[in-house]
């Protein structure tokens, strides 16, 4: 209800709000706030957004050392909507839990991390990326540097660089392991097919990505050609691996004690059917 306080009506008067300015020799005049009832849809799709957030987040941070922060802001916008399709392709409306199948984060496969220097621009072969039990394995085809890697001209050697991370959807934890390889630029030598094994856990998205890393060098002196701008890297393929997620158990060595290396995702709940 309004009031008249001697110059200035204050208060509600039907659908309108009347206040004080912050100077006081005014009256500001709003609509009252709507109080909007969220449907069950709505609910279902703030629940699938909050989700595909936090996981996006953590394979950002899990891939940071092959990443960085070298990436445009739209990266993280593209990424979390990458996520939010696929999760609300696995969502159960009847159960509100997700399924998730082998492949059901395919769509991952080839994600750029950085549009303005795509990796399928500056590395033209193809790597895949396959699940036998609880190995997976990267497998690069040979190729020859004249052909397939295209090279800044300020550039006179290259790496690449090969990242695995094992998130367990359910239980809403992440581990990252990193790989480092190194190639000096040569155009008369091929690059020999290359294949890496890591042996993963049950129930998990097993992720791999790559990038390639321009250095100029000077003598003893190597200097990273990157920025944000520059860094092409992209997710190789995601791959979620049967069976139902166990924490490893902590290490042991006489006096020695060290951890798991998983780690704990914030605000991830993809609940999981009492069946599975």
């Amino acid at each position: 209800m309004a009031r008249f306080d001697g110059k200035n009506i204050v208060g509600l008067i039907g659908k309108h709000v009347f206040k004080k300015s912050h100077d006081g020799k005014n009256t500001t005049i709003q609509m009252k706030p709507i109080r909007v009832r969220q449907t069950e849809n709505s609910k279902k799709s703030a629940s699938v957004m909050g989700n595909a957030s936090s996981l996006s987040k953590a394979i950002r941070m899990a891939l940071m050392a092959l990443v960085g922060n070298d990436y445009p802001g739209t990266m993280v916008n593209q990424l979390t909507k990458a996520n939010q399709t696929i999760l609300g392709h696995c969502f159960d409306k009847t159960t509100k839990t997700y399924r998730f199948q082998q492949h059901s984060f395919h769509n991952l496969a080839g994600f750029e991390f950085n549009d303005k220097s795509p990796l399928s621009a500056y590395l033209w072969v193809q790597p895949k990326l396959t699940l036998l039990g609880n190995t997976m394995t990267l497998t690069i085809p040979e190729f020859n540097i004249s052909d397939h890697v295209k090279v800044p001209s300020n550039a006179n050697a290259f790496s690449i660089g090969i990242q695995a991370a094992q998130i367990a959807l359910h239980e809403s934890m992440v581990c990252d392991i990193h790989y480092f390889t190194t190639h000096p630029i040569d155009p008369l030598q091929p690059v020999p097919e290359q294949k890496i094994d890591i042996e993963v856990q049950d129930g998990c998205l097993c992720l791999m990505a790559l990038s390639i890393q321009y250095f100029k060098i000077e003598g003893e002196f190597k200097k990273p050609i990157r920025s944000k701008e520059f860094n092409p890297a992209a997710i190789v393929d995601a791959i979620v691996s049967p069976g139902q997620f166990v924490e490893p158990p902590h290490g042991q060595e006489g006096n020695r004690h060290w951890g798991t290396g998983w780690s704990t995702i914030d605000k991830l709940k993809l609940p999981k059917f009492a069946d599975e």
